[in-house]
């Protein structure tokens, strides 16, 4: 298990976040207002919104700066996707295999460098893909999809949240997480 202090939240350069208007049978559905303001640390400023077809709001975040951690050591070992389930911070299986999806749908499609984690809401139930280093601009999203999809079944389908180590992730070596969160991802 790993733990998450509240100064790993100014880590997180920002993050992508998909709220879906599903309701749950249980809960009300959040809107995406509230959605938002659970995520947001002081300092948080939105970077684009955009509204797309289906009502889904797609937001990308930047919190204030911070400066790209040395990675080079970490580069011989990197691209092993060691994988760590915990139990703090579980997603719903639900959400993350539609965030899955578009994963695999945005695939050619490239992240700007300062993001750091993408989201998908549904309703109440949210599940973030974080990484823990800065990437290089216009990494494609298809980096993502092997510790993902290893993440999705080792750790998701069993209930749990977790941790995929030494992810290259276009020639960043970095941590790649799964959780119900977008902070907290860390090496």
């Amino acid at each position: 298990m790993f733990v998450i202090s509240s100064t790993s939240v100014a880590a997180l350069l920002a993050f992508f976040s998909v709220a879906a208007a599903k309701p749950l049978a249980s809960a009300e559905p959040l809107t995406p207002a509230q959605l938002n303001a659970q995520s947001l640390t002081e300092g948080w400023t939105v970077y684009s919104n955009q509204t797309l077809d289906n009502g889904s709001i797609l937001t990308l975040w930047n919190p204030p700066a911070l400066e790209a951690r040395d990675t080079s050591g970490l580069s011989k070992r990197c691209g092993s996707n060691r994988i760590e389930c915990n139990d703090s911070h579980q997603p719903k299986s639900g959400p993350c295999s539609s965030l899955r999806e578009q994963i695999y749908l945005n695939r050619g499609n490239t992240l700007p460098a300062t993001p750091r984690a993408l989201c998908l809401s549904q309703g109440s139930d949210q599940c973030c893909v974080s990484w823990a280093n800065l990437l290089h601009a216009n990494t494609p999203w298809a980096t993502l999809i092997n510790a993902n999809d290893a993440l999705q079944f080792d750790c998701v389908n069993n209930g749990k949240s977790g941790r995929a180590l030494d992810v290259n992730l276009s020639d960043v070596c970095t941590t790649q997480c799964m959780s119900n969160r977008a902070e907290g991802c860390k090496n």
